[in-house]
């Protein structure tokens, strides 16, 4: 009976972690309280490993204790909704999983990615499918297709070569959820919530259909994005990185930002950044204007509360007319003459022709 403490332990303990576990599911998703408790199976699995000493001295507890487990589990993998290749395609490559009967989906306590989903992932140091690899996957794929998830901790489909969202993209990813490295050219059909998202190295134009929370660190280098526009909804991300985009402005950037990389650009303006960053978290090398006239831009933009076209205008003739003819556009109106723009236009187009000269 050496396993009877350590199983009482866990049994006593289980009641109030599954309590809070779904009043804090409930809370994220529906904002609802709850007091319904689930199952899923992790905890079936560490529950029968705990009683197996049992079987030999007690057969009869023993298959009490885990007809209740399975019972429980039975109730909360939903077989009306599930298949059983379904599940067993879960409990072969997705840890803590269950079935919400309230909203009809699959939610998972770990990670949920390519394997579960059936999705190929393909780069330079990833090795080649065999024959019957690629079987297995195919067949995972057409199960798993129609598999509606709820949340999971960690979402990856990274490396995937993948050009669009299917359906069974989960709507909240409670940490970290990556779609980098992929042939994106639309986030549409992504989660609606996550702490963490990474959509870097796609083929994106735009941010459109980006989840709607994100609460941490947003990543979107290397595509083709034009604006931040579809940020406007998120009032605070930690770390914005946009490196390596088209971006002419920072119309759209949210409010609260603690580390902003923008370098690598098109940038013309300054406008929308946020007055909360300081030059020291902002990198902005490598863009249209030099980083010495955004940085002034920036600081004026700072000590006119926000007012980007009164900052510029305060701190005009320091800026080298180089980069004048790319700015002058966010001068507030009549602020220039019609002469002194028809000046820096001529200037524009003999730099265009200088290297011809």
């Amino acid at each position: 009976m050496h396993w009877w403490p350590e199983f009482m332990h866990f049994w006593n303990k289980m009641g109030d972690f599954l309590y809070n576990s779904h009043i804090t599911y409930k809370d994220n998703m529906t904002h609802k309280d709850t007091k319904k408790p689930f199952w899923n199976s992790e905890l079936h699995n560490k529950a029968l490993n705990l009683i197996t000493g049992l079987y030999e001295t007690n057969p009869e507890e023993f298959q009490a204790i885990s007809d209740a487990s399975h019972k429980l589990l039975e109730k909360y993998t939903n077989p009306k909704f599930l298949s059983d290749e379904v599940k067993t395609i879960l409990n072969d490559t997705a840890s803590g999983w269950h079935f919400d009967n309230e909203l009809e989906l699959v939610n998972i306590e770990g990670t949920l990615g390519s394997s579960t989903l059936g999705i190929k992932q393909e780069g330079r140091y990833i090795q080649k499918e065999t024959k019957k690899e690629t079987e297995r996957r195919l067949k995972i794929a057409q199960v798993m297709k129609d598999v509606k998830f709820g949340y999971c901790r960690y979402f990856s489909i990274r490396h995937t070569k993948i050009s669009r969202f299917d359906s069974n993209i989960p709507r909240k990813v409670l940490y970290h959820f990556d779609c980098s490295d992929n042939k994106l050219t639309s986030l549409k059909g992504g989660p609606d919530w996550t702490k963490n998202y990474d959509c870097a190295d796609n083929k994106l134009t735009s941010l459109d259909h980006i989840a709607k929370h994100i609460t941490g660190d947003l990543k979107c280098s290397r595509n083709e994005i034009t604006t931040l526009s579809a940020l406007r909804g998120i009032d605070k991300i930690n770390n914005l990185d946009c490196a390596s985009n088209k971006l002419r402005d920072l119309v759209g950037c949210p409010k609260s930002v603690k580390k902003l990389n923008v370098a690598n650009n098109e940038l013309v303006s300054m406008r929308g950044a946020s007055i909360e960053l300081t030059l020291r978290d902002i990198f902005m090398d490598g863009n249209t204007v030099s980083s010495k006239s955004l940085k002034l831009a920036f600081n004026a933009m700072k000590a006119a509360s926000g007012d980007y076209s009164k900052g510029l205008l305060k701190i005009w003739k320091k800026i080298p007319k180089e980069d004048q003819i790319h700015m002058y556009l966010d001068l507030p109106p009549f602020s220039i003459t019609q002469e002194e723009i028809k000046k820096l236009l001529a200037f524009k187009n003999y730099l265009s022709i200088k290297h011809l000269i």
